[in-house]
């Protein structure tokens, strides 16, 4: 499985032929045979749930964890607390950046902290802290939102992300997260068909990461019109422009929100976390 996750590749959209590489060797993709966080037994968790891919990052010493796709369902009646970066997360990558002149390079949550994201390592990559905002405010601000939006009606939102266009190495430190979301059914359970794929309420767009030696680098919020989504379905969206949004965290319910970093101290409970990120 690992040398299935590992394969990267490119495609004339940018995503396709990665998605295509990063399913398992079954040819499901990935998000897919680990979307219940459990084995297929088990009983269904109608509530919040966080998991993800992990893979690796290389650095001039090592190569450390990072991550390399996340997904949220995001049950607005079961608010889950995420967590700020692990000081230990990618500690050699970022510090080797740092030492080749890449300024304000950040730890990047994937599913965002604010939503029940941990900041472990295969949670976070290292981007531009300008792509960091560019994310919060054409995406997770966008999710976030949503989700207040389905209180008391039976609605959920589920969130995907992904890091796509990387050579995942601070030898090259270019990256973009893959953002894309859709209204779930939080009855059917952590599974594709309960996922709303026709109409998502985030449109696939690519947070791009763009470092620069010497500088502080930049971030764009660029569109995708064609290509395939998380799910494997062709989708073709006109005249789409991404549209930046404030949201304020204080408008999260009581129960969304960072407490601590990593996976805290004193046995706080991540029973929302998937297998992967447990």
């Amino acid at each position: 499985m690992q040398q299935c996750v590992d394969q990267q590749m490119k495609s004339q959209h940018g995503r396709q032929s990665l998605r295509q590489a990063k399913a398992g060797c079954s040819g499901v993709p990935l998000q897919m045979q680990f979307a219940s966080g459990a084995n297929s037994n088990a009983p269904i968790q109608r509530a919040t749930l966080v998991d993800g891919n992990p893979g690796s990052y290389t650095n001039q010493w090592n190569k450390e964890v990072a991550g390399l796709s996340a997904w949220a369902y995001l049950d607005p009646g079961n608010p889950q607390h995420g967590s700020g970066p692990a000081d230990s997360a990618l500690h050699d990558s970022m510090a080797d950046l740092s030492g080749l002149g890449y300024r304000s390079m950040i730890k990047g949550h994937l599913i965002n902290g604010q939503l029940g994201g941990p900041g472990i390592a295969q949670n976070l990559f290292p981007i531009t802290s300008q792509a960091n905002t560019k994310h919060k405010n054409f995406a997770e601000n966008v999710v976030k939102s949503e989700v207040m939006k389905r209180k008391h009606t039976g609605m959920g939102i589920y969130y995907h992300v992904e890091v796509t266009d990387s050579a995942r190495s601070s030898a090259s430190p270019s990256a973009a997260f893959t953002c894309e979301a859709y209204e779930w059914n939080v009855s059917g359970g952590h599974n594709s068909s309960a996922v709303n794929t026709k109409n998502p309420v985030l449109r696939p767009l690519d947070i791009e990461s763009h470092p620069a030696q010497g500088s502080t680098g930049h971030g764009t919020a660029v569109p995708l019109t064609v290509g395939v989504d998380a799910f494997g379905n062709k989708f073709k969206h006109k005249d789409y422009e991404p549209t930046s949004m404030r949201f304020y965290n204080s408008q999260l319910d009581p129960g969304w929100g960072e407490i601590g970093s990593g996976m805290g101290s004193g046995g706080r409970s991540w029973g929302h976390l998937g297998s992967n990120f447990s």
